[in-house]
C-alpha cells in the first residue's frame, strides 16, 4: 500500500495511507504494527513476567531438588511435611545433655538453621539444677539474646518453652545457659517443635 505524507505531490485514491492517519509519531512504522493487543512494542520487551501456577498432575517427568521444599523431611520410611508452630511433634532436636557452672551466660546449645520452616518457631529444651538453686536458660539468635529468659529451681528436669519469631536461613539458633554458683545447670532436649502435616509412606524393598 502507498503511504503519502501530509504535503503535496500525489492526490492518490481512497486507499491511500497517510501519516497524518497511520503513522501519528512519524517514525516510519504504521502505528497499529507497534502494538500488540493494545500494548506498544516497548510495553511488550519490558512487561513483568505474571505469576502462574500448576497442578501436580502437570509435572510429568525430572527430580525434584529437596532444597525448594524446606517444609517436606523423611523420618524412617515416612515423608512429612511441616504445617504450624503450634503442635508439639519434633521438627528437628538437638538431645545431648551440656552443663555448665558458669554464673554468666555461655553458649551449651546450638542449631545451624541452614533452611526455617517458618519465620516464628517453637523451640524446647529441658533444664535443672540443685533443689532451691536457681538456673538460667535465654535463647539466642546470631550471638544475640532474643528469646524470654527461663529458669528452674525444681532439682529434675523440667520442660521449658519459648516462641520466638523473626527466623531466616542461615541463622544460628542457641541456647545459653547460667547457674547459680557453686551449683551445675543442666540442659539437654534443644528442639524445634511444630504440627505436623500427612504423612506419606515411601515404597519398602522387600527382596526374598
Amino acid at each position: 500500500m502507498h503511504m503519502r505524507g501530509g504535503g503535496g505531490g500525489s492526490t492518490g485514491g481512497g486507499g491511500d495511507m497517510t501519516k497524518a492517519v497511520y503513522d501519528t509519531n512519524d517514525d516510519g512504522i504504521v502505528d497499529n504494527s507497534e502494538k500488540l493487543e493494545g500494548s506498544t512494542k516497548a510495553e511488550v520487551q519490558n512487561h513483568a513476567p505474571q505469576a502462574h501456577t500448576h497442578s501436580a498432575t502437570d509435572i510429568t517427568s525430572g527430580v525434584f531438588n529437596s532444597l525448594l521444599f524446606p517444609r517436606i523431611f523423611i523420618s524412617g520410611t515416612d515423608i512429612y511435611y511441616y504445617k504450624d508452630n503450634l503442635g508439639t511433634s519434633i521438627f528437628w532436636s538437638n538431645d545431648a545433655e551440656k552443663t555448665t557452672s558458669s554464673t554468666s551466660y555461655v553458649k551449651k546449645k546450638e542449631i545451624k538453621l541452614t533452611y526455617t520452616p517458618d519465620t516464628t518457631l517453637k523451640i524446647y529444651w529441658e533444664m535443672y539444677s540443685y533443689v532451691g538453686v536457681l538456673c538460667y536458660a535465654t535463647v539466642y539468635r546470631n550471638g544475640i539474646a532474643v528469646g524470654t529468659e527461663k529458669t528452674d529451681t525444681s532439682g529434675s528436669y523440667t520442660a521449658k518453652i519459648d516462641t520466638v519469631s523473626g527466623w531466616s536461613n542461615g541463622d544460628l539458633l542457641q541456647l545459653y545457659v547460667k547457674a547459680t554458683s557453686p551449683r551445675t545447670a543442666y540442659v539437654r532436649n534443644f528442639r524445634i517443635l511444630c504440627t505436623l502435616g500427612g504423612c506419606f509412606n515411601n515404597p519398602v524393598n522387600q527382596d526374598p
